[in-house]
């Protein structure tokens, strides 16, 4: 449980939280008022600390594609649970 605590611990302060689930809401931001689907997952851009969080109970098909410039750091992982 350390390490899951320090890695949470290490969330960068400019980072963002990204909200996702499967339903269809037009014009989502990915807050978690208004998480989005999986597929306009690939249509953002993610920095280093940033966390991608998947709904609970429902099940996600397809792809996660990660650009060159989606990337984190040692200190500041992206972080997809």
């Amino acid at each position: 449980m350390v390490g899951v605590a320090a890695l949470l611990g290490s969330h960068a302060a400019d980072a963002a939280d990204h909200y996702f689930n499967n339903s269809d809401v037009v014009g989502a931001d990915c807050s978690k008022a208004t998480p989005c689907t999986i597929g306009e997952i690939n249509g953002k851009s993610f920095s280093a600390g940033d966390r991608l969080f998947f709904a609970g109970g429902q099940e996600f098909s397809g792809c996660i594609y990660l650009a060159a410039d989606d990337k984190g750091t040692a200190s500041n992982p992206i972080i997809i649970t």
